[in-house]
C-alpha cells in the first residue's frame, strides 16, 4: 500500500487524456508509464510519473473510472495497485477493476526516430495563441512556421478565403536554426496543450520525418513538470495534416 497525492495523480491522468480512454499502465516499483497511439493514429503519447507503486506489471485501465474513483474530498489516499486496485482514506474506500489489455489502445512497438535539436516555448502562451486562431476561423488546422531569419519566434497562422488571415507568434528561449512550415490539426494539439500548460513553463518542440509523406513532419512536444510532488515527463507526437479541410 502506497500513499498517493490526489491532485498530482489527477494531473498525470489529465496528461493521458489526449491518447484516449482505455489505456495500458506499465508499473515498476518506482514509476508508472503509459504509452499509446490514439485518435485514428494522429497522436502517439508517452507519459510517466515517478512515484512509489508497490507493484510491477501491466494493467489495462479505464481512464474515466480511475478519475471517478479518485476522491475529491481528500488530499492523499492509500492505494494498493493490482488487477483489483484498492483506494482508501479516512471515511472512503473503493475498488478499481482492471480491464482486458486487448481492448486498450495500441502501444507503439518501436522507438521513434526524432530530429535532433529543440525549440523551447512557453506552453501557456502557445495554448492562448492557438485558442485565438481557432476561435477566429472555421478551419480544422493551422500552420506553424520556424524561420532561421526570425530565430527567436515561432509563428502560428490561419486564414479564411472569405474573411482574411491571422498570424500569432510566441517568443522562444532557444534559437531556431532550421526552416520548417507544417500544418497541424487543432483537435489533436489543443487537448495536449491544455493537459500540460500548467505543469511547467517550458516545453520543447521537435520534429519527426513521415516516410510515407515526403516533406511532412510530425510535431514532437516534450517536457516535464517543474513542481513537486512526483516528476511527470511527457512526449507527444502529432501527425501533420497535408491541407486544411
Amino acid at each position: 500500500m502506497v500513499k498517493v497525492n490526489c491532485n498530482r495523480f489527477r494531473e498525470f491522468l489529465k496528461c493521458l487524456e489526449p491518447m484516449g480512454e482505455d489505456l495500458i499502465f506499465q508499473f515498476s516499483p518506482s514509476e508508472i508509464v503509459v504509452k499509446g497511439i490514439g485518435q485514428g493514429n494522429q497522436i502517439i503519447g508517452d507519459v510517466s510519473i515517478e512515484m512509489e507503486t508497490g507493484f510491477s506489471g501491466q494493467l489495462g485501465e479505464s481512464l474515466e473510472m480511475v478519475k471517478k474513483l479518485l476522491p475529491k474530498e481528500v488530499s492523499d489516499v492509500e492505494i494498493v495497485f493490482g488487477k483489483q486496485s484498492l483506494i482508501w482514506a479516512t471515511g472512503y474506500k473503493s475498488t478499481l477493476l482492471s480491464i482486458n489489455a486487448e481492448s486498450c489502445i495500441r502501444v507503439p512497438k518501436k522507438d521513434l526516430v526524432i530530429d535532433p535539436g529543440e525549440v523551447r516555448v512557453n506552453a501557456q502562451q502557445v495554448y492562448e495563441r492557438l485558442q485565438s486562431l481557432k476561435s477566429a476561423f472555421t478551419g480544422q488546422s493551422f500552420t506553424m512556421t520556424f524561420d532561421p531569419e526570425l530565430p527567436g519566434v515561432v509563428s502560428f497562422s490561419d486564414f479564411d478565403s472569405s474573411m482574411g488571415s491571422m498570424t500569432n507568434t510566441v517568443v522562444t528561449t532557444t534559437a531556431i536554426t532550421a526552416k520548417e512550415e507544417q500544418v497541424y490539426p487543432y483537435d489533436v494539439i489543443m487537448p495536449v496543450l491544455n493537459a500540460i500548460r500548467l505543469l511547467s513553463d517550458g516545453i520543447d518542440f521537435r520534429f519527426m520525418d513521415m516516410p510515407m509523406n515526403e516533406g511532412c513532419k510530425a510535431l514532437v512536444i516534450e517536457g516535464m513538470s517543474s513542481k513537486d510532488p512526483y516528476l511527470i515527463e511527457y512526449q507527444y507526437v502529432i501527425a501533420p495534416r497535408v491541407k486544411d479541410v
